[in-house]
């Protein structure tokens, strides 16, 4: 009876092994290499030369699809693969499409049940993605991807997904981990959550491993944070020898923004929630045709300003000074006049001020905030002119309405709304830390 049941034991999980591997390998489609590793549920991988993979199998009685997050090293947005069933993965090619969306993740594409048809109404030949699986081994040198999937740590494991240059995913089973990667440096830098408590990390790579600090604030002196892949997919070469890997090489001349650890710091965020344009151009055009997409860019910078002068203060990570920076080409997928954007790691930045700067009315902290608003449509494109402004802390947090935000545009004086004939840009300026 023991031996029976072993056996039934070692088939069963022959069979889910087989299943978990089932889009395992590299496939050659017409926009490059695609190397994809399935991992407990999670399919990720390299794109082309400068992009990442997130998807999952999504499967019914008629196809066999893999729906996903790609980043192509300058956009990011979703897409589907069908095959006809399963059995075809081997002996055919795929069919698919893209669409751009900057705000799409897999939580929404699974609520939204993304379909082939209705989620991808632009079915043109240069929205076609298309190919077929060429080697069913296990790609070993992953460089773009390298953050994906399910890691052994010394606080336990966590579970990643990397799109483009940003991070996130679950700490054990009490809380979350986000950041932003520097290729060139080998850094990821954050934040996790452990019930409800804030801290800041900061790992850096080496092939299949990294070697870390944490902290509850951002010199963070809480220790050593150092972790191992469980799936040994990464290229050894990811980072350069010339790297340091030691967690001892984490001092704070790595990071600009942590100063002395005796200092207090106060944590403020400043979030974009959403962009917005008139509902009408110059009597005529409304924003709401489904022909217009918005694109653009907004930005922000901080700084500490004194009698001495104006000096920038960094986020945390060194993230752009961009929140978004989009060409025509790239535009958003929505066509209203209002785009709401979640309070992702790509839509906020964190910055390190000190409280003693604060408290000081010789110093003030100066918030840089511009945008420029664009509408794709057919013919001329709608320009919304360009607006930057700038405001003190003390000006932002003091504007924000009931509900916590502030609108910048030429409609708006020290962040308040005067009327809607400009386009604006709606941000949330808390204390977090």
């Amino acid at each position: 009876m023991k031996k029976s049941l072993f056996l039934i034991t070692l088939v069963l999980t022959s069979l889910l092994n087989a299943q978990s591997q089932l889009w395992t390998g590299t496939y050659q489609t017409n926009f490059g290499p695609v190397k994809l590793i399935s991992e407990n549920g999670l399919i990720y991988g390299d794109y082309a030369n400068n992009g990442t993979i997130i998807a999952y199998e999504y499967a019914d009685r008629y196809y066999f699809e893999l729906h996903g997050i790609f980043f192509n090293g300058n956009a990011r947005g979703k897409f589907v693969w069908r095959f006809p069933n399963k059995e075809y993965l081997n002996n055919s090619g795929f069919t698919g499409y893209y669409a751009y969306d900057n705000t799409i993740t897999l939580g929404k594409m699974k609520q939204q049940s993304i379909q082939y048809y209705s989620n991808f109404p632009n079915k043109t030949p240069e929205m076609a993605w298309t190919g077929r699986r060429t080697n069913t081994t296990k790609p070993v040198d992953l460089k773009t991807a390298v953050w994906s999937g399910r890691w052994n740590t010394t606080f336990g494991a966590i579970e990643l997904n990397q799109v483009g240059s940003i991070v996130s995913g679950k700490y054990k089973d009490v809380g979350y981990i986000e950041g932003t990667f520097n290729k060139e440096s080998g850094l990821l830098k954050g934040t996790f959550t452990n019930d409800g408590k804030m801290g800041y990390y900061e790992f850096k790579l080496s092939g299949n491993n990294y070697s870390g600090r944490w902290g509850w604030n951002p010199s963070m002196t809480g220790g050593k944070w150092d972790g191992t892949k469980l799936e040994k997919v990464n290229s050894q070469s990811v980072v350069s020898s010339s790297t340091s890997t030691t967690s001892s090489a984490l001092t704070d001349s790595d990071n600009e923004i942590v100063t002395d650890q005796n200092s207090s710091k106060a944590t403020y965020r400043i979030y974009l929630n959403s962009i917005n344009v008139p509902t009408e151009l110059e009597g005529t055009m409304s924003i709401s045709n489904p022909l217009l997409h918005l694109y653009g860019f907004v930005g922000v910078k901080v700084f500490r300003v004194t009698n001495s002068g104006r000096e920038e203060i960094k986020s945390f990570g060194q993230k752009s000074q961009y929140f978004f920076n989009r060409d025509e080409d790239h535009a958003f997928s929505e066509n209203r006049e209002r785009i709401y954007l979640p309070e992702t790691p790509a839509n906020y930045r964190d910055f390190y001020i000190s409280t003693t700067d604060i408290a000081n009315p010789n110093v003030a902290i100066e918030v840089e905030l511009w945008h420029h608003l664009k509408g794709k449509r057919p013919g001329i494109n709608a320009d919304y002119g360009k607006t930057r402004q700038t405001l003190t802390l003390a000006q932002l947090l003091a504007a924000q309405n009931a509900k916590g935000y502030v609108e910048i545009g030429a409609s708006c004086e020290v962040g308040i709304l005067q009327n809607r004939n400009n386009s604006t840009a709606r941000f949330n300026v808390k204390r977090i830390q």
